[in-house]
């Protein structure tokens, strides 16, 4: 009975490890109208293609909230560098929103969508 133990809290440890590590994708996906990621990516994405910068302005805010809500469930089963390269992209983002800068807002989109599609690669 202790050898069937010792060997089967081990396993159950590294199976749930595997789980975790392997969980960016479902953990991702959202979980309600407030954290939907993509949707949000796409609306900033075609106000900025129309040059719409007050709706530009209310999607990015959008954007920013449903990824404070989205990190901390992703944060242990993607790469740290994938967030902080989002992270970043968020901010010169607000920037180049602010500046009124179609191109560079619309290059800095397509880099976190980039980055959000390969989160768990």
């Amino acid at each position: 009975m202790k050898k069937i133990v010792g060997y089967a809290i081990p396993i159950i440890f590294l199976a749930a490890f595997v789980w975790i590590m392997n969980s960016g994708d479902y953990y991702k996906q959202p979980r309600g109208s407030t954290d939907d990621f993509e949707l949000y990516l796409h609306q900033l994405y075609t106000s900025t293609e129309k040059t719409q910068w007050q709706q530009a302005e209310a999607a990015y805010k959008n954007l920013t909230r449903a990824w404070e809500e989205i990190e901390p469930r992703i944060q242990f089963s993607v790469e740290q560098d994938e967030l902080h390269a989002i992270n970043i992209g968020l901010v010169r983002l607000k920037g180049y929103l602010q500046a009124g800068d179609q191109k560079d807002t619309l290059v800095e989109l397509h880099e976190i969508r980039w980055h959000w599609k390969h989160l768990n690669e």
